[in-house]
């Protein structure tokens, strides 16, 4: 792991990081409080000069809100319910609970 050489009392706040940084720096301090601003910099050191891209998390976390929803339906729950709990039209519901949950992705041919 990459050290922060810069003694604490001159790293700069998280508002003061140029770009993106301050936004990364200002998301982990909610998450880790007083570890916004180490973080983000060990990022950017480690990560230096490289176009770093996050991945859109919607499909990572459909999954286990459709389980969730199939698991309240399952146990009695009504449509109306489930899709006020999480947010969605009750058609949307319905067709998540018509669609049998995939066991696992299928492999690339080439």
């Amino acid at each position: 792991m990459t050290d922060v050489v810069i003694p604490r009392e001159f790293w700069p706040a998280a508002r003061e990081l140029p770009g993106d940084l301050a936004r990364l720096a200002t998301i982990i301090e909610e998450v880790c409080p007083g570890h916004g601003v180490e973080a983000t910099l060990r990022i950017a050191m480690a990560f230096r000069g490289t176009y770093v891209y996050c991945h859109n998390i919607d499909a990572l976390l459909r999954k286990p809100r459709d389980r969730w929803i199939r698991e309240q339906y399952a146990a009695g729950m009504r449509v109306p319910e489930i899709a006020r709990a999480v947010g969605l039209g009750e058609r949307r519901v319905w067709d998540i609970l018509g669609t049998p949950e995939a066991e696992g992705k299928q492999q690339r041919l080439f």
